[in-house]
């Protein structure tokens, strides 16, 4: 779960929606620390075609609020997994240090 200003937002809607693009191969969620909202949505998406960041989020807006929409849409060769093919956003998480 992630805490955005007091609001509980589950990454896995986010995920599920944005794995539905068909330009979209890979997606996982995670929420970094934000000093004035807790926490803030990044998504980190592997791609099977060409897409722009503002094209995917305008797509998450189709189906939430302003604030389950990523900040940040960060574009990966792959996505880090670990030995049951979970994707390890732990180590996502320490890629950024900014958004």
């Amino acid at each position: 779960m992630i805490k955005k200003g007091g609001i509980n937002i589950n990454p896995n809607e986010i995920n599920e929606i944005l794995l539905k693009h068909n330009a979209v191969l890979e997606s996982t969620i995670v929420g970094i620390p934000d000093r004035h909202y807790g926490e803030e949505v990044i998504a980190f998406v592997v791609l099977s075609n060409t897409i722009s960041e503002i094209s995917l989020l305008n797509y998450i807006r189709q189906f939430f609020p302003v604030s389950h929409v990523p900040k940040k849409v960060i574009f990966c060769d792959s996505l880090p997994k670990g030995s049951y093919n979970k994707v390890q956003n732990h180590i996502l998480k320490k890629m950024i240090t900014h958004v």
